[in-house]
């Protein structure tokens, strides 16, 4: 390749590169959306059936409403807002400092 040929500008690499970096990103924030969904989902979700059933008894539990239930709250983690999701996070765990600002960085960076 002659020097002429490197200093053009190939749109068609340009566009490339684009959607590789813009993928990258968007399947990293679906990871740690996930990840905060399946927490909270332990954190709340299933710290409650634990609940229910020490005081309704095992007898009394019924696997369509609990399966039911189940995806009923994962639809809602995943129609929450990143913020929301994180909030929700700290107050049921507590986030340290230095993790909430990494999320507060990927969130900034995930919105530009």
């Amino acid at each position: 390749m002659t020097e002429k040929e490197s200093d053009t500008y190939d749109e068609s690499e340009h566009c490339k590169e684009v959607y590789a970096r813009f993928g990258l990103a968007y399947y990293q924030s679906g990871v740690i959306e996930s990840g905060i969904a399946n927490a909270l989902m332990l954190g709340e979700f299933l710290t409650a059936w634990k609940v229910r059933i020490e005081r309704e008894g095992k007898a009394n539990f019924d696997r369509k409403v609990y399966e039911s239930e189940f995806d009923a709250y994962l639809e809602n983690q995943f129609a929450q807002t990143f913020g929301n999701l994180v909030a929700r996070l700290d107050r049921i765990y507590g986030i340290p400092v230095d993790l909430k600002d990494a999320l507060s960085e990927c969130k900034k960076k995930r919105d530009h």
